[in-house]
């Protein structure tokens, strides 16, 4: 008899799909690993997080409008966080760290975490809301120039859908986007 638990979710519900710029382990592209910092929600790929002062990943993009924002360019999670490489079983000694994609990276990403009622079009720059705090929720939505701090442009939308998403091999609705990095504010000494 097959299965039948439903508790958990399939691996591809939450995904971040390089399509440009990543070339796995080659050490060629700008990525971090870092433990993730305690929080309400939880990190799953293709969420956008930011680097703690104390060195951890938090959800969100790190407080929009504030000085502390404009140097700290926001990441996509590569896994999810209860991923067996990042939060393995009891008593394994693997684990214990994220990786995430820097968006001051050239790639082209697809991304399944997307904030609810989105629509977008080509060239619409992309954004988080603010994780600060631990509230985050990391699901990338449009953002305003000058206003956000921005992760990312969309690079291409399927015209044959409502919102512009592409739905993915496994069936999910991604974002297409290419990474880009512009903070909110920009502070001229």
């Amino acid at each position: 008899m097959p299965g039948t638990r439903t508790d958990y979710g399939q691996m591809f519900d939450h995904e971040l799909n390089p399509r440009k710029g990543w070339v796995g382990d080659r050490g060629l592209c700008l990525e971090k690993t870092l433990p993730i910092a305690t929080q309400t929600n939880p990190v799953y790929a293709g969420c956008v997080v930011h680097v703690t002062s104390s060195n951890t990943f938090e959800l969100g993009v790190l407080g929009t409008g504030t000085s502390t924002s404009t140097g700290s360019p926001p990441l996509f999670a590569f896994q999810n966080e209860n991923d067996f490489d990042v939060n393995p079983d009891l008593g394994n000694i693997a684990g214990g760290v994220l990786m995430a994609l820097s968006c001051l990276g050239d790639f082209e990403l697809e991304s399944t975490e997307i904030a609810d009622s989105q629509t977008f079009a080509v060239g619409d720059y992309l954004t988080s809301d603010d994780g600060s705090g631990g509230s985050g929720t990391g699901a990338i939505q449009k953002g305003t120039l000058g206003t956000d701090i921005i992760c990312g442009i969309v690079s291409e939308i399927d015209s044959d859908s409502a919102d512009g998403t592409f739905t993915n091999e496994a069936g999910q609705s991604v974002v297409r986007f290419w990474t880009w990095f512009m903070p909110s504010e920009i502070s001229v000494a």
